[in-house]
């Protein structure tokens, strides 16, 4: 900008820097997510950007007002985001929801590379489930090579 400025010509376009689509992404988080929930927002916002360096789309609306359902949702959604960082081979995941005083339901999606569901041994998906049984809750796996990966936690 300062070349910019000092010379009044028009400086030639660069690629952004993987820090610089960071700090974008973080400072556009407030109109990515449209949820209530300030303590799931606070907690996926810092999962998603500063951990994993994910695209998020987030919808989730409604509030829990149950704080060990809030962590037990934080923390199986934080382990399927890892889940896509780690094997999806896509840097864009969705993530919707509706949440209750009574119900929750968060989605996570991705259009990765997916896998044959007959493998077992995924200890990232079995963290995900045991968390969500922990509170009363569950979580549904679906997915196929090519096709990516959907996972469905409902408590």
């Amino acid at each position: 900008m300062a070349d910019v400025a000092a010379t009044g010509s028009r400086a030639e376009p660069r690629p952004m820097t993987q820090e610089e689509k960071k700090v974008i992404l973080a400072s556009s988080l407030g109109t990515v997510f449209e949820w209530y929930d300030f303590y799931l927002y606070g907690a996926l916002a810092t999962i998603i950007a500063d951990r994993l360096g994910l695209i998020a789309l987030v919808r989730l609306r409604g509030e829990l007002l149950d704080r060990d359902v809030s962590d037990a949702l934080v923390d199986a959604t934080g382990e399927a985001l890892t889940n896509v960082q780690r094997h999806a081979g896509v840097e864009q995941v969705r993530v919707e929801g509706s949440l209750g005083s009574r119900h929750a339901s968060v989605t996570i999606t991705d259009q990765g590379v997916g896998f044959e569901q007959t493998r077992s041994g995924r200890a990232g998906l079995q963290t995900v489930a045991a968390r969500m049984r922990s509170i009363g809750g569950s979580a549904v796996v679906t997915s196929r090579p090519g096709a990516g990966t959907q996972v469905a936690l409902t408590w």
